[in-house]
Order: C-alpha cells, then sequence, then structure tokens
C-alpha cells in the first residue's frame, strides 16, 4: 500500500526532522496539528516555528520510496 512521507521544517534551526509516514494527507495534517497544539511538545512550545512538507510516498508492499520536492 502507498503510504504518503512527511517531514517538519524547524524555520529557525533551518532543518528537516525525521521524516515519517501516514496514510493520507488529511491524517498527517491533523497529526501535526495535534502535536503543535500540545505545550508539553518542543514543536507545541513554538509551532509558529515549524512547517509540515509532503517529501514523496512509501510502499509497504515493494519498500520502494520515491521522493519528491518539499510541498508545503
Amino acid at each position: 500500500m502507498r503510504q504518503f512521507m512527511f517531514s517538519v521544517f524547524d524555520t529557525c534551526a533551518k532543518v528537516y526532522d525525521r521524516p515519517f509516514v501516514s496514510l493520507s494527507e488529511d491524517a498527517a495534517i491533523r497529526s501535526f496539528g495535534d502535536i503543535a497544539h500540545d505545550a508539553e511538545h518542543p514543536i507545541g512550545k513554538h509551532p509558529e516555528h515549524y512547517i509540515l512538507f509532503r517529501i514523496g510516498t512509501f510502499d509497504n508492499n515493494t519498500c520502494e520510496i520515491a521522493a519528491e520536492p518539499p510541498v508545503a
């Protein structure tokens, strides 16, 4: 099954966090929103400094990764 790969960009440090996969873009946005609203999470302490990017796909049947340019 093809899943979508995402990474969170830290605008202050100018680095991307390690990638994660999600079944859909909407599910990834919801997960990111949850941590961005959690004041105990490092992202939640300064949510304005972070941007979620879709960076590709991962097929868990073939282990194939297809990278794409980051899309916010």
